[in-house]
């Protein structure tokens, strides 16, 4: 657990040029160890996973807006999906841990990028042309907010899978 956070301090540090590295790091060490980033006890290092949820959420809203590259917003989106689902995975523990305002800290910028991800899809042109390589990246991440809360922006869903029906 002190490499991951050491390697995870030199890859935020590095800026721009690691930011990718960094985001897919994120993504592998929740997928592989939950909301713990492996620390022992597995509580949730929430504190550590504010900024990088920001991160993560900054970069998507770039790479939709065309501001940043395919594989950043790529990696973005698989750190983002990892934690939506290591989020559901921990929300029994997550209630039950006492650190409510952290977790409603994080929530809301999963919510963020939920909510940048419907825009992006309402605001695709329906012209029968192929659609843009950022849209199968985002559905993934609509998907999974879907499995873990499925009343949580369900109309905003319903309105872009016309867009996802595109893929």
């Amino acid at each position: 657990p002190s490499r991951l956070d050491e390697a995870l301090s030199e890859a935020l540090a590095g800026g721009v040029s690691t930011r990718q590295a960094a985001l897919h790091l994120v993504s592998a060490a929740v997928s592989q160890m939950g909301l713990s980033f492996g620390r022992p006890g597995g509580a949730p290092q929430l504190n550590r996973l504010k900024p990088l949820l920001s991160l993560m959420a900054g970069e998507l809203r770039l790479g939709l807006e065309g501001h940043a590259a395919n594989d950043t917003t790529c990696a973005a989106c698989a750190a983002l999906e990892a934690t939506i689902i290591a989020f559901g995975q921990s929300a029994a523990s997550l209630e039950a841990g006492g650190s409510l305002e952290e977790v409603s800290d994080c929530l809301r910028q999963l919510h963020r990028a939920v909510g940048d991800v419907h825009s992006y899809c309402a605001d695709l042109p329906d012209d029968g042309g192929d659609p843009p390589k950022e849209l199968a990246l985002v559905a993934r991440v609509a998907a999974a907010w879907q499995l873990e809360d499925p009343r949580q922006f369900s109309s905003e869903f319903q309105r872009s899978l016309n867009a996802f029906c595109r893929l």
